[in-house]
């Protein structure tokens, strides 16, 4: 910006508007000195920006849709860091964003849009990630707490030359704290040809952590299409955490195995005692028991560890054969660990005339459930075994 300039025609609305001397801010079309000091003086490219950010200037304020031109390595956060979205470029201050609005980070199915380690606290706001070839945001490492909220993770999906997508794939340990917080999870690992190989976690997966927080979350047609191997927790899958799963609606999503193998939906496992599922809404998913039981929500903990699935909803998920030999489908299976379950409904679960056995839950040898008050009804075949 010019000093003592006289401007006789109205000045763009991003003049002389930021955050202050905290803030790097990120504006596509900015054409003023690159530092990113202002709206007026912003970074044009995001991942600059964030290699601007210190510990003292610990803010990245990101505004509108920002389509990746390249390709980045991973960032490491030694130092507490805040990258918000949601702006229009004119604001300055958070508070003056409109309420849900989010920027974009948008990978056009050639880059990834967030990879870090990180040995601080973290905060990711109002960004959707978008069109990422292998993975929306990563997480690979590191002792520092991560917090995702108002966030939409959208479109990583495979393709013949990309063997398997995820939306999200968080990693910590035993001292970091995981929070996924009114986000949206919508066609992760969607298949658009090729093999999906056997992994898990392709809406997002969660691995070592003291805590993983998921509250007021949407997972939403992820792992719908193709051929996959194996898959434990195609939408969701825990592994070593303490996790709270509230107010969380899965909605639409699949399992498809074709290739010998089952899997389950959303699994959780290791070293997860004291786990809760809360209000929770599990509704037209579909799982495929070609070659293995698959499940929707699959339980299989180290001896000794407890879950509670509390207040839920099962509701018209469907399980199929499509191989046609003798398999089964379950809404709720108890591999390993102490489950109970209380004041939830199952509810039209049904299976495909090709899998010939279907129960609501199924707990295996070695395991137990206790289940109180819930509902079992519609055209549910069989309850518990």
């Amino acid at each position: 910006e010019s000093v003592g300039t006289v401007v006789s025609k109205p000045l763009p609305p991003w003049y002389g508007k930021g955050g202050g001397a905290n803030v790097v801010h990120v504006r596509p079309g900015a054409t003023g000195k690159g530092d990113g000091s202002s709206w007026s003086d912003a970074v044009t490219d995001f991942h600059k920006g964030v290699l601007m950010l210190t510990e003292t200037r610990n803010e990245l304020w990101l505004a509108g849709s920002n389509v990746l031109a390249e390709a980045q390595g991973e960032y490491a956060f030694g130092t507490a860091a805040v990258l918000r979205g949601g702006f229009t470029g004119i604001e300055s201050s958070p508070a003056e964003r409109k309420a849900g609005a989010r920027s974009v980070l948008d990978g056009d199915r050639k880059y990834n849009p967030l990879s870090f380690r990180n040995d601080a606290a973290v905060t990711v706001e109002s960004i959707e990630f978008r069109d990422a070839v292998s993975r929306g945001i990563m997480k690979t490492g590191g002792g520092g707490d991560l917090t995702v909220t108002n966030c939409v993770i959208f479109r990583a999906r495979h393709n013949p030359a990309q063997a398997w997508a995820k939306g999200g794939t968080f990693t910590g340990t035993a001292d970091a704290t995981l929070r996924l917080l009114d986000t949206a999870v919508v066609e992760c690992g969607y298949s658009v040809g090729g093999l999906c190989l056997a992994d898990s976690g392709l809406g997002v997966g969660c691995n070592t952590f003291k805590e993983v927080v998921i509250d007021g979350c949407r997972f939403e047609n992820c792992a719908r299409t193709g051929t996959y191997q194996a898959l434990s927790g195609s939408t969701l899958y825990i592994s070593n955490a303490r996790a709270t799963v509230r107010r969380t609606a899965f909605v639409g999503n699949g399992a498809m195995a074709g290739n010998g193998t089952g899997g389950d939906l959303i699994r959780i496992e290791g070293k997860s005692d004291g786990s809760r599922f809360v209000n929770c809404a599990f509704v037209g998913n579909t799982v495929n028991s070609s070659g293995a039981p698959s499940c929707v929500l699959g339980v299989n903990m180290s001896q000794g560890n407890a879950c509670s699935i509390e207040n839920c909803t099962f509701a018209y998920n469907v399980g199929y054969n499509q191989s046609g030999t003798f398999k089964s489908a379950r809404t709720l299976e108890v591999m390993g660990g102490e489950v109970s379950v209380s004041n939830s409904v199952f509810w039209g679960n049904v299976r495909h005339v090709r899998c010939p056995s279907a129960v609501e839950i199924r707990v295996r040898d070695g395991a137990s459930a206790a289940v109180g008050y819930c509902l079992f009804g519609g055209r549910g075949e069989g309850w518990v075994s």
